[in-house]
């Protein structure tokens, strides 16, 4: 006996331990081991896990009956042999086995059959001409093909029709054609005569070009094309073609004008920079690489230069500075200086000027009453 599984509860061997439930009747239970196979067991309706026992299952039936309700003999799984006990007792007789049984309706159809043979004097007859009273066919079971006039023969020469003069026609057929159960089709040979069954056709306006096998022998008129497919020369599309002659050559000169990308370094007459910060003095740092001077750290500063090296700032201070000591050392030739003129220092060597009641101040200037040298402590500024 066997039974499909329908319906099943899976879990873990700790789990049923602990649930422990009873199995709806016909429920597979399915335990999965500590070691990840499977059992099962079978409910019954009313018996917990625990008293239920385990099944062996192949593919998705069951291979051994363990229900008590279910008889010895039934829960075996090869029989062999039955005995009487198990399958109740025997049929009273076999004596007829061997006879061929029928129904009733079938044998009312065969007494109903005409015999093969007639007996002598049975009075039945064949109609043997004229008209039947009746179809053993309908039309419409009569195939097509069993109504034709044109029945063909075969002879020695083919396939021909039975009596070609009646139609006013004659069919041959060669070897390579098809006969079916209602026709007979003809294979085209090729038009023309023919060499190892490769058909010698004419190219409209190329001249005749016989096919060969692989081989492709063309007429003389398109001799420059065989050339061309021969030759070892690549071949390039128009499009190629256009795509490279406008291609620039590797030995080319732009103008200026045209470059709108990139920076042009100074020996090709750039700056060799992208951009400046505005307001700041450029200088060439070198001979192919131009600078911007720093901003002076004091306002109203002077820029100077040495005999070498770049130019750099100098602060007011500094300036006046120089200036002092070149009018503290400041010397004139002796010459003679009036209130009624004015005379030109020279600052040819070191003068030295004695202002104890020599000098007085007015509101021209100062006025110098005494020619000689004269030592000066203080600043004097000169002005017009």
């Amino acid at each position: 006996m066997t039974a499909a599984l329908n319906t099943q509860v899976t879990k873990t061997s700790s789990e049923w331990v602990t649930d422990n439930p009873i199995l709806g009747k016909d429920i597979i239970g399915v335990e999965i081991t500590p070691g990840n196979t499977l059992r099962y067991k079978r409910g019954d309706g009313i018996t917990t896990w625990d008293g239920l026992n385990y099944i062996d299952i192949a593919g998705d039936y069951i291979t051994a009956e363990t229900d008590p309700t279910v008889p010895a003999w039934a829960k075996k799984t090869s029989k062999p042999t039955y005995t009487a006990s198990e399958v109740g007792a025997a049929p009273l007789s076999h004596a007829n086995d061997a006879d061929i049984h029928v129904s009733t309706a079938e044998k009312s159809n065969w007494n109903a059959k005409l015999p093969s043979t007639l007996p002598p004097g049975s009075g039945v007859t064949f109609q043997t001409s004229g008209t039947s009273n009746g179809r053993l066919f309908t039309l419409q079971e009569v195939p097509d093909w069993v109504g034709w006039t044109l029945n063909a023969q075969f002879t020695s020469n083919g396939w021909v029709l039975d009596d070609p003069t009646k139609y006013g026609w004659f069919l041959k057929l060669d070897s390579r054609s098809i006969m079916t159960e209602y026709s007979v089709y003809l294979i085209p040979t090729g038009a023309g005569a023919h060499t190892d069954e490769y058909a010698v056709f004419t190219v409209k306006a190329d001249g005749t070009c016989t096919v060969n096998g692989e081989n492709v022998v063309l007429a003389s008129d398109i001799a420059s094309l065989q050339s061309h497919i021969k030759n070892g020369d690549i071949h390039v599309t128009v499009t190629d073609k256009t795509n490279w002659n406008n291609k620039a050559n590797s030995d080319h000169v732009h103008s200026a004008s045209d470059i709108t990308t990139g920076i042009l370094s100074v020996p090709r007459g750039g700056s060799g920079k992208s951009s400046w910060t505005a307001n700041r003095i450029l200088y060439p740092s070198s001979p192919t690489v131009f600078e911007q001077l720093p901003f002076p750290t004091v306002n109203g500063s002077f820029l100077r230069q040495g005999t070498s090296g770049a130019p750099y700032w100098t602060s007011p201070d500094d300036v006046r500075g120089v200036i002092r000591s070149v009018l503290r050392y400041a010397r004139t030739s002796n010459q003679s200086m009036t209130s009624s003129s004015a005379t030109k220092i020279s600052l040819t060597s070191r003068t030295e000027i004695d202002d104890s009641g020599i000098l007085a101040v007015s509101s021209n200037g100062i006025k110098v009453s005494k020619t000689g040298y004269y030592n000066i402590s203080a600043q004097i500024i000169f002005s017009a």
